[in-house]
């Protein structure tokens, strides 16, 4: 297993995250008629970062932040699987099913 490739993935999706956070703040502070206090809806977000929505390319940069944990477990996962190491494999799998069956809960019951 390659922990620098894990590495670099991270430190590169905190940058896009960063990069993705100053680019709608300047477009919020360039652009008077957007506010960051405005929701937008989960069926809306794709044509709010078409049209440059400050607040969608925000919440781009979030999304990115909570997906760099995610994707780490499954590159994890696939590294092990491919150096044949079963106890940390297992160990990942069973991590992510309980990462699967939280947000499963979370959307089901709330």
């Amino acid at each position: 297993m390659n922990e620098y490739d894990l590495y670099k993935y991270i430190k590169m999706s905190v940058l896009v995250s960063i990069i993705l956070f100053i680019m709608g703040l300047s477009i919020t502070v360039i652009n008077q008629t957007y506010t960051v206090s405005t929701n937008i809806s989960i069926n809306d977000f794709i044509n709010q970062l078409l049209l440059g929505n400050p607040t969608a390319i925000i919440y781009l940069g979030i999304l990115n932040l909570i997906l760099i944990p995610i994707v780490s477990l499954f590159y994890l996962d696939v590294t092990y699987i491919a150096d044949r190491d079963k106890n940390m494999s297992l160990l990942t799998i069973i991590t992510i099913s309980m990462l699967i069956i939280v947000i499963l809960i979370k959307l089901l019951l709330f």
